[in-house]
């Protein structure tokens, strides 16, 4: 069912590691997260506050929550730009490049 959203909307429904919130960034999606346990509490929650998308309890929501957030994800244009300048300022820093290039000068 991720899989199938991730593919059909237009924003990402990443696990909540760091790793899957960098790549929702770089891609400029906003996210809809599910916090389950530990620090996806306050993942969650920042990504909502910070405006990069929304967060929904993953044992208790019911359908209409899905479906307004999903069309909130999908029509609200402050949460698409707001992702889209995000994805855009990370791509551009091109951060990968530089610290392969850094370490290839180390290792020289």
């Amino acid at each position: 069912m991720m899989i199938i959203l991730i593919l059909i909307f237009n924003f990402e429904l990443p696990p909540l590691f760091s790793n899957s919130f960098t790549e929702t960034f770089a891609a400029g999606k906003p996210m809809l997260v599910l916090p389950v346990s530990g620090d996806h509490l306050d993942n969650a929650q920042r990504i909502e506050e910070k405006g990069y998308g929304l967060r929904l309890p993953p044992h208790d929501f019911t359908e209409e929550q899905l479906t307004q957030a999903v069309k909130k994800l999908l029509t609200d244009q402050e949460l698409i730009s707001k992702a889209r300048v995000a994805g855009e300022r990370i791509r551009a820093a091109r951060s990968k490049v530089r610290a392969a290039e850094r370490i290839e000068l180390l290792v020289k």
